[in-house]
C-alpha cells in the first residue's frame, strides 16, 4: 500500500494571505521530510500560479476562496488548487510566435498553465517537469 499523506490549506484572494500559506506549506513539508531544496521552489511556483489566480480569475472585488490539496506520495508531491474564478483555457489562445518579442507573446496569452514536480530521492536532489 503506498503511503501518502493529504493537507488542505484554505486562503481566500486577498494576496495578503498568500505568505502565509507558504509559510504553513513549508513547515508542514519540512514536517513530512522534505528538504528546503526541493521545497523552496515548489513554494515559488505556488507563490506565481496563486497569484495569477487572484490577480486574473476574478471580475469583482468580492472575497473568493482558494483550496491548495497537497498530497505527499513516497516518490512526489502533488498540488492542486481549486477556486471559483472564471475558467482558464490556454489551447483557446493563439500559438506562441517563439521569434516575437515578449510584450507582443503577453498579449497572445501567455500564462502558466501547470506545474509538475517529481520525483526526489532520498539524498533530496529533486527532478522537476512541467
Amino acid at each position: 500500500m503506498e503511503n501518502t499523506q493529504n493537507y488542505e490549506f484554505n486562503l481566500t484572494n486577498d494576496p495578503a494571505e498568500l505568505e502565509a500559506l507558504q509559510s504553513r506549506l513549508q513547515a508542514t513539508l519540512q514536517a513530512d521530510g522534505i528538504r528546503l531544496r526541493v521545497i523552496s521552489p515548489l513554494n515559488v511556483a505556488l507563490g506565481e500560479w496563486i497569484e495569477n489566480i487572484i490577480q486574473y480569475a476574478y471580475a469583482d472585488d468580492a472575497t473568493h476562496p482558494i483550496t491548495v490539496d497537497c498530497r505527499i506520495g513516497p516518490t512526489d508531491v502533488v498540488v492542486q488548487i481549486t477556486d471559483d474564478g472564471r475558467p482558464f483555457n490556454p489551447c483557446d489562445y493563439p500559438a506562441l510566435d517563439p521569434s516575437a518579442s515578449p510584450s507582443v507573446q503577453l498579449a497572445g496569452g501567455f500564462t502558466c498553465f501547470g506545474i509538475c514536480w517529481t520525483d526526489w530521492n532520498t539524498s533530496g536532489r529533486a527532478r522537476t517537469t512541467s
